[in-house]
């Protein structure tokens, strides 16, 4: 990871867009976020062409750095999208990071090796909308991720009560300087969104037109109170 092109040098804030969201929205709209997260799976329709214009029309469009996702459906994914590996291989020298499930070990697999090629930062990522997995099985998928490959280990998890919050929090501090993503969903775990960046999570996830998981802040909302408690 320290050798990629793109390094962290504080938390960033990602905005979530599909393809009407990059026509429509004027630049100004994304003044606060530092990274703009384009979700294909949310896309109306994508092919290897589709993919890169997208890509290219955002960056020129907004002048932000990139990260590329095509989610599956049992993570959260809009659809299911066929040839994801072959999209992500037109997409990855177009984008500064992509991210995949660590559940998808084949696909992960083909796309380090991507990676690895066009020196793009790989996210391999885990999402549970029903809980908070107990601290020995964070630690397995924490574990896997790496093991994969992945530089930076994203974790999205649902937690039942302010238990589950601070034992993500706890996760969050064990491997902080690992290269770390940690989200608490949903009500409960909406304070996460500003304390596990002061504690390394290295992305917080805003909303700019719409709600892409529970609990999730607007990304202005974000930078106001990011800002304010001096964490960047």
């Amino acid at each position: 990871f320290s050798q990629r092109p793109f390094q962290f040098s504080m938390p960033l804030i990602a905005g979530v867009l599909n393809d009407e969201d990059v026509r429509n929205l004027p630049p100004e709209a994304l003044a606060c976020i530092d990274l703009i997260e384009l979700r294909y799976d949310l896309c109306t329709e994508i092919d290897n062409e589709k993919t890169i214009a997208l890509a290219q029309q955002a960056k020129t469009k907004f002048g932000k750095p990139l990260l590329g996702t095509i989610r599956h459906p049992s993570e959260g994914g809009g659809y299911e999208v066929a040839n994801r590996v072959g999209l992500y291989e037109s997409l990855a020298p177009h984008v500064e990071m992509v991210d995949i499930e660590i559940t998808a070990a084949g696909e992960f697999r083909k796309l380090r090796s991507i990676c690895d090629q066009t020196r793009t930062v790989l996210i391999g990522s885990y999402h549970n909308f029903t809980l908070t997995p107990d601290t020995e099985s964070l630690e397995v998928i924490h574990a896997t991720g790496r093991s994969l490959g992945a530089d930076i280990v994203k974790v999205a998890l649902m937690p039942q009560n302010r238990e589950d919050v601070l034992r993500i929090m706890e996760f969050t501090l064990r491997h902080r300087t690992e290269g770390i993503i940690t989200i608490a969903m949903g009500e409960t775990g909406a304070s996460s969104r500003v304390f596990t960046p002061l504690l390394g999570s290295l992305i917080t996830y805003g909303t700019v037109t719409r709600s892409t998981a529970p609990g999730q802040l607007s990304a202005q909302e974000l930078a106001d109170l990011l800002h304010r408690l001096h964490i960047r």
